[in-house]
This record gives C-alpha cells, structure tokens and sequence, in this order.
C-alpha cells in the first residue's frame, strides 16, 4: 500500500532539493522512488526556508564546498557498500578460523589468494589502485589500507582547517 506524503514531508523534500541534494538522494533519504518525489515536488510550490547567504570568501568556500560535496556523494556510495562488504568478509573468514583452526585456515586461504592473484580475479583492483599487474592479494589489501588511512587523514585535516578540531597528530604510515 502506498504511503500518502504529507505537505511537511514535500516541503522537507524542496528544502533538500534547494540545498542541493538530487532527486536520487532525496528519494533514498526518505525511502520513496525517484518517480514518487518528481510527482510529489509538482504538487505545491516549496515552502523554502532561506538560509544565510554568506559573503566574500565565505561565498567562494561554500561554492567550493558545494562542488566537492556532489563529487564526494558519488564516492561515499562506493565507501559504505565498501565497508560493509569488507566486514561481512572478514566475519565470515573468522567464522572459518574459528572452526578449522588457524594453521589450517591460513594454508588454504594462502592457496586460495595465490590462485587469486594470479587468474585474473584482481585485474580490477589492480587498475584502479595504480598497482602493477603480477601485484598480490596482499598487496591490494596492503594499498586498500593505504587509501583508507589517507581518506581519514584527509578528513582530520578538514575538520582543523574549518575550526572543528585541535592540529591532527602525525601520520602512523600514510604515503
């Protein structure tokens, strides 16, 4: 049965639409399609509340920010579906450890990588992550952490330059 939307909910969805956020995201926000918001968005016109217009620098960062916001958008997609495959695996080949052992499970998953690494399997990860073609499973898994770890440099570095946190301490291992 289909949910009736409210006239608070359309005006939440033309504040987002005004802040930025695409259809897509908005329809994933609130757990309706895509289709169902385009309708819903002609029904009334929106009840947009402004929000402070910044000036000078403060209008150039924000316009920055916009643009950096729509480019990351793509990307955090990618990163949670990412982390939530890379923890169902891990917990899965624990499951294993626990049950066969280690000496056991560290033989065939050592057997299972090497045949990884060297049909095919990996051509993707490889080419994405700038890594030569003979590369390991570990050495995929060791760059992933890499550009993992530099992700979250990044970002503790965004925090301090806006103000939000103390100077971040030095990098553990970050290229």
């Amino acid at each position: 049965m289909r949910k009736r939307t409210t006239l608070e909910e359309r005006q939440k969805w033309h504040q987002d639409k005004a802040d930025g956020m695409s259809l897509r995201g908005i329809a994933s926000k609130y757990g309706r399609s895509r289709q169902a918001i385009t309708k819903e968005l002609k029904k009334d016109l929106p009840v947009v509340v402004l929000t402070v217009k910044p000036e000078g620098m403060a209008n150039e960062i924000m316009a920055r920010e916009k643009k950096t916001l729509a480019k990351q958008a793509k990307g955090l997609d990618g990163l949670v579906l990412l982390e939530r495959e890379m923890q169902r695996h891990w917990k899965s080949d624990q499951k294993r450890f626990d049950k066969s052992g280690r000496s056991v499970w560290q033989s065939y998953a050592k057997e299972a990588h090497d045949a990884i690494s060297s049909n095919g399997c990996l051509k993707t990860q490889r080419e994405v992550l700038g890594l030569a073609d003979q590369a390991s499973y570990l050495e995929v898994l060791e760059e992933m952490e890499v550009r993992a770890l530099s992700v979250v440099r990044s970002i503790q570095w965004m925090k301090y330059l806006s103000g939000y946190t103390d100077l971040p301490k030095a990098p553990s291992h970050v290229n």
